[in-house]
């Protein structure tokens, strides 16, 4: 796609979105909502069938032009069109020398500028029911989306080319299908930046497989490795050397349980063989903690060993050099400490291993510099674009690894490692993600004729923006030219200036450049306008590009918001240390976790407890089952038909697979004394046990949403989880009523009865609540409405948790987490339902306590 960022030394060449033209012309002015979502009945599709996957998957092989005109044109005109300009298919279409036709979105840019403009000089009203539009289009579009993309993947994934066809190309479904998602991932965000009056639909948008098949043929690894086949890799280049390492005796002699010390390594290469030094440094206390380096990596890379503590000669050698590159020659070699050569392997070093385990928060809290290593990185040089650098990262398998995620939190310092050098992570400019917009439209508004800018009203209204200049502006680059000043405060203006200096000569010669236009185009009257400052002010401000605004979240995603705050990085103390709450940081830490693999599902409950800052050996406790159990387990488990056999006679084996997992997460829970309220809300698994269904047993899928907004921390009884919400107390009347739609698709609806709300427009909150549907299946939740007569509908914002009532004593009511629901409109869904109805007593702010 033409409008992101280019790839420095690509692999292979991009991806050619081909333009396929039938017989389904695009729409070319904005119809509503309703014509929009009512297109496919023309061509005898059902929309709801498109989103629910209710079709033969071969049916986007033989209608591919229909979801290209509807979901690529159509959304355009849908998305932009409102703005009064006309889209025209051509600006979109590029025709090659051999007459081939291809998607472009070059254009794309210059649209997006236009909408900005015309957001600033049109009426709020208008700007928000033109976001309003917007909104439910891109809804609609991401729903059939990632329906085609899952139900192609899952239920036909050999099929002519996804993930790839015959010749290692992408096929033309799946091209198509990636170009529709970058492209409503890159409206939904210019949405969002656009309009603030309102917060638009957070949507993730779901990419063809074959993206994973490219990203594997240029050596990106599946998440999934087996210490079984495992191999240790040589430093490319490497014709073979040998191994050399610590014996886990030596490492697990320093790992005692009296004293908390952990093993640094240093390698001397100027002898014949390697000699290899460990010493032990105290973490205690940091004032007495030598500098070491904390090499972070990820076993598929290589750089791991299941079976001994020890990596070739020419890793060893690498890894020694890249840690003394980080500091001055006359403190080489610098210690370093790996999991690989410090963390002892063996059944008969387990407490060891252990101890070890339990202290890498220590570890990498205490390092002085982390620095990571990932193939995706060691590929290219440190030259490249710094956003290109981030986005490597993010989609890394580092990013993507769970214990990979402690490492960039807790690290003080983080370098990543490329082929010709590291750089600090902390230190890339991309943050500064908008510094490219003025050039940008500057650059587009040029490449227009005069005529085309006279003609178009947004093109007038960002040539207005470009030849603004702020009344201080003259003044401010008059500093620059100035003596050093004896006034500390005129002395802060001059060094200011000097190193913006740059920046403000850009911006003059910008104004001087499009002040003539502006009056040859308004008039001699062009007179420089409040709206015309605001505009300028965003256009520099705001966050355009799909890319950067994805480096600011891998920020975030790797760094972490709260930890950055509780570490205070940038004065250098660690508030970890002293006065640290676990609750601080628990949302931080869950959406971190979000979408993170690891080939031992039962490690991430002592992830968990080392980001909180909690002890891990209770959870470590807790044994794990053989390579050899999990394997027999595992293939029952793959096998639908046997393992519903084995259920029959009372063998489950996915439950015993993740047993241990499970109850490691109960005792991670145990060892937390507060937790945001708002978990019980979260869109995540959850523990079975009775009194434990609220609490989350797994935050690694990647479709977890987790929203928390509390200042009042909720705790724990014997019972489940202690919280104020206010909510319905529902007297069910088990009356059951079907209702249908032609799809046949059902669902199951609760309405509540309240007196008190008839005939009034009092309370529409509450009001939005009487009638809700309840996620999940239906056969389950009729099961469980059928026997509980007294039920409670906890609420707050969009999301709501079902929960039987089961007594209430002091004022707390105790009820059973069911599941989750969400208002209901029967006037927007065309599901077929069971309804359930009650009488309901609103509550305002009660204790719930949700087992």
């Amino acid at each position: 796609m033409d409008h992101l960022p280019k790839v420095s030394d690509p692999v292979r060449e991009p991806v050619k979105v081909p333009f396929i033209w039938q017989h389904f012309p695009f729409h070319s002015r904005p119809l509503s909502f309703e014509d929009f979502e009512n297109i496919p009945k023309r061509y005898k599709f059902s929309t709801h069938d498109l989103i629910q996957g209710a079709y033969d998957p071969r049916l986007l092989y033989q209608k591919i032009s229909f979801f290209q005109s509807w979901l690529f044109f159509g959304l355009l005109v849908q998305v932009i069109g409102p703005i009064g300009v006309t889209l025209s298919q051509a600006e979109f279409v590029r025709t090659e020398a051999d007459g081939s036709r291809f998607i472009t979105t070059e254009e794309l840019p210059k649209y997006l500028w236009f909408w900005l403009a015309i957001r600033h000089h049109q009426p709020r009203r208008e700007a928000e029911e033109h976001a309003e539009l917007a909104d439910s289009c891109l809804a609609l579009a991401n729903k059939v989306l990632n329906s085609l993309t899952t139900a192609l993947t899952t239920k036909n994934p050999q099929s002519d080319g996804l993930p790839m066809s015959s010749i290692g190309e992408p096929s033309t479904a799946g091209k198509v299908l990636l170009s529709l998602a970058i492209l409503g991932d890159q409206l939904c965000l210019a949405r969002n930046q656009i309009v603030r009056y309102s917060v638009g639909p957070i949507l993730h948008w779901k990419y063809p497989s074959f993206g994973t098949a490219l990203l594997q043929e240029v050596g990106w690894c599946p998440a999934e490795i087996n210490s079984l086949t495992y191999k240790t890799q040589h430093v490319a280049g490497c014709s073979g050397c040998q191994e050399h390492g610590l014996s886990s005796q030596t490492i697990s002699s320093i790992l005692v349980p009296e004293k908390p010390v952990v093993p640094l390594v240093t390698v001397d290469f100027r002898r014949p063989h390697p000699l290899i030094g460990v010493s032990a440094a105290d973490i205690t206390k940091v004032e007495n903690v030598p500098s070491y380096v904390a090499i972070s990596h990820v076993w598929s890379d290589g750089k791991g060993n299941p079976h001994r503590n020890s990596l070739p000669a020419c890793q060893l050698q690498r890894l020694q050099e890249c840690a003394n590159a980080l500091y001055p020659s006359d403190r080489h070699p610098v210690p370093f400490w790996m999991d690989t050569l410090c963390v002892p392997v063996g059944k008969e070093f387990r407490p060891a291993r252990h101890r070890a385990i339990n202290r890498m928060k220590s570890t990498y809290k205490s390092a002085e510099k982390i620095l990571v290593f990932d193939n995706s990185l060691e590929l290219v040089d440190s030259t490249i674009a710094p956003e290109e650098a981030v986005i490597r990262l993010r989609y890394s398998p580092w990013s993507t690894r769970l214990w990979t995620m402690q490492e960039g939190r807790l690290g003080l310092k983080v370098y990543l490692q490329f082929r010709d050098k590291s750089k600090s992570f902390d230190d890339q400019p991309y943050q500064n993600g908008a510094s490219g917009n003025l050039p940008a439209v500057d650059e587009i508004l040029k490449s227009m004729t005069i005529q085309d800018v006279a003609s178009s009203a947004p093109a007038v209204l960002l040539v207005r923006a470009l030849a603004y200049t702020d009344p201080t502006f003259q003044l401010r680059l008059s500093y620059a030219d100035k003596p050093p000043q004896s006034d500390p405060e005129e002395e802060e203006l001059r060094l200011s200036a000097i190193d913006s200096f740059e920046d403000l000569k850009f911006e003059d010669n910008l104004h001087k450049t499009w002040l003539p236009v502006a009056k040859d185009l308004v008039g001699e009257i062009y007179e420089p306008s409040r709206l015309d400052d605001q505009l300028r002010s965003d256009i520099h401000a705001i966050m355009m590009n799909p890319i950067l605004s994805h480096c600011g979240e891998a920020w975030l995603r790797i760094r972490g918001f709260a930890y950055n705050a509780a570490l205070n990085r940038t004065s250098g103390t660690d508030h970890l240390r002293s006065g640290f709450k676990p609750s601080s940081v628990f949302d931080d830490t869950a959406r971190g976790l979000q979408g993170r693999t690891t080939s031992r599902i039962e490690d991430e409950p002592v992830c968990l407890c080392a980001l909180l800052g909690i002890d891990t050996a209770p959870v470590l406790d807790i044994p794990v089952l053989s390579h050899r159990k999990k394997r027999i387990l595992s293939s029952i488990s793959c096998k639908p038909g046997f393992a519903t056999a084995c259920r029959k006679v009372g063998f489950n084996a996915q439950s015993r697979l993740n047993k241990c997992h499970d109850e490691r997460m109960k005792v991670a829970w145990l060892l937390l004394d507060a937790f945001p309220p708002h978990i019980v809300f979260w869109n995540v698994p959850r523990l079975q046990q009775q009194g434990w269904r609220w609490a989350p047993s797994t935050f690694l899928s990647e479709n977890t949403q987790i929203k928390s907004w509390a200042t009042v921390l909720a705790t724990r009884l014997d019972e489940g989880l202690l919280v104020r919400f206010q909510g319905w107390r529902i007297s069910l009347k088990h009356e059951i009523t079907q209702t249908s739609a032609e799809d046949g698709n059902d669902c199951v609806i609760l309405k509540i009865d309240c007196p008190e709300l008839t005939g009034n427009n009092r309370h529409p909150f509450r009001r939005s609540w009487v009638c809700s549907r309840l996620l999940g299946p239906s056969k389950r939740w009729r099961k469980i409405l059928s026997k509980n007569h007294d039920v409670a509908l906890i609420v707050d914002e969009g999301r709501g948790v079902l929960a039987p009532i089961n007594k209430e004593t002091n004022g707390i009511i105790f009820t059973t987490f069911e599941g989750a629901a969400e208002r209901y409109s029967s006037t927007t869904s065309r599901q077929s339902a069971t309804v359930f109805s009650g009488t309901g007593k609103w509550i305002d702010g009660p204790q719930w306590c949700i087992g």
